[in-house]
Order: C-alpha cells, then sequence, then structure tokens
C-alpha cells in the first residue's frame, strides 16, 4: 500500500541508564479508496498490535536487468525495510476504530491514519545514517502471519538478510536467524 505521508510524533525521554528513547511513535497516512471491496476489508480490519512493515522502494534504481541469483534488495530496489506496531487506527474524520475485535462502525472517507510504534533502538541507530530511512519510506505492508511460510517468501528474507548493504535492522536479522 503507497504512504501517503509518514511523519515522526511523538519521542520518549531517554531512560536513565539507555541510549535511546523510551518510544518513538509515528503518523502513517494512506488512501484506501480506490480498493476492491475485498482488499480495502482486509486493510480496514487492521487493529491495535498488528505488525506492519515500512519499506522504502526506490524504482529508478531498478534497470529490469537482472540475474536470478542476484540479491532482492538490488532486484527491487529495496533501500530499507522498518518494522512497526499498530497504536490505534483512525479514519478521515479522526474516528478511532478498534478492527475486527473492537467496534463495528464503519470508516468515513477513504483515508486510513494509523499512529504506529516504530523500535526506538533501531530509530536510534538510524540517526547515524546518512539518509534517514523515515524520511524516504513510501510502501507499507500487511501479511497474514500464516503466510509468511512459503518458498518465495522465506528466499526473499533470506537475501534481505545476507545482503551487503544494511536493508534490515539488526534486530530484525536476529529474528530470522
Amino acid at each position: 500500500m503507497p504512504i501517503k505521508s509518514f511523519s515522526i510524533q511523538n519521542i520518549g525521554d531517554f531512560q536513565v541508564g539507555k541510549e535511546h528513547p523510551s518510544f518513538v511513535h509515528s503518523k502513517l497516512t494512506f488512501n484506501v479508496s480506490k480498493l476492491t471491496s475485498l482488499v480495502r476489508n482486509e486493510w480496514d480490519n487492521i487493529k491495535t498490535h498488528d505488525m506492519l512493515l515500512l519499506l522504502s522502494i526506490n524504482l529508478a534504481k531498478n534497470d529490469y536487468a537482472h540475474t536470478e541469483s542476484e540479491r532482492i534488495s538490488n532486484k527491487f530496489g529495496v533501500l530499507y525495510v522498518r518494522g512497526c506496531e499498530v497504536v490505534s487506527v483512525s479514519d478521515s474524520q479522526g474516528t478511532i476504530h478498534k478492527g475486527a475485535s473492537g467496534n463495528n462502525e464503519a470508516f468515513i472517507g477513504g483515508y486510513r491514519e494509523l499512529i504506529i510504534a516504530v523500535d526506538p533502538l533501531q530509530y536510534q541507530s538510524d540517526k547515524s545514517l546518512a539518509l534517514n530511512p523515515y524520511t524516504c519510506l513510501n510502501l507499507v505492508v500487511r501479511r497474514n502471519a500464516k503466510d509468511n511460510n512459503t518458498k518465495s517468501v522465506l528466499e526473499a528474507i533470506r537475501d534481505l538478510i545476507y545482503s551487503e548493504t544494511k536493508v534490515l535492522p539488526d534486530w530484525l536479522q536476529s529474528l530470522f536467524l
């Protein structure tokens, strides 16, 4: 799903003895108005504590002349992958929705606004990069947990982990190892 807007909203204070903020909350907006009803329903069922992936894709790097063995990050122009957890979901009118297990009120309008929690350790680590990943995120991905074990998905994860450039954060690499 293409990201309409993304911004860091709130950065928690550093706790004593810690070298990272206590939390980092961001606001993410995307448009579901042009989706089919089935796909739109999937995005409307996002709820608190769901996990999403934020990607930075640079299609200008993609020259479409790739070998079969080339890494997935080079093949598709993946610059960064960051994970996040949904804190709240609201519609175009600002009405907060709880998703599939919460209220059944219909969403108003085509825009969805998520407040998400990004990893504070990774956020602090990313501040040392030349290009801040949070300024160039352009895609949000939602996957059903039971669909994440197909061969192509596992191969893509493997290629991202062993990428020469630091596409995945350290905590996500250790999660897959």
